[in-house]
């Protein structure tokens, strides 16, 4: 399964830093792409995180490093993810004090086991 990673630049490579810090999380594939903007969209073309996810709870580790990358960020941010069916999850993240609730919204872009 594949998930795209939608938010402003800094945050992207932030979040793809800390990503690949990650221990648990190298066997992931994280890619930067530049995509061009799709035509009901306005503005300059986008850049997402493309992360593959394989097996064995995966996904699960990879919510709760995002969860816990967006609690102790100093700025307000918007994270956009969708997954390979097309759902999508929007995260308005400000002053982030319990991680479960953005696990669980990223979680349910996984089908189930």
């Amino acid at each position: 399964m594949e998930l795209s990673i939608e938010a402003q630049e800094t945050h992207l490579r932030s979040l793809r830093d800390w990503l690949e810090d990650e221990d648990r999380l190298r066997p992931l594939a994280v890619r930067w792409v530049s995509r061009e903007a799709r035509p009901d969209e306005m503005g300059v073309p986008a850049d997402v995180l493309m992360v593959a996810l394989g097996s064995g709870g995966a996904g699960t580790v990879l919510a709760g490093s995002i969860a816990v990358w967006i609690r102790y960020r100093s700025s307000d941010l918007t994270l956009k993810i969708t997954g390979r069916d097309g759902a999508v999850v929007e995260i308005d993240a400000q002053r982030v004090d319990d991680p479960v609730e953005i696990i669980r919204l990223i979680t349910s872009l996984f089908p189930p086991a």
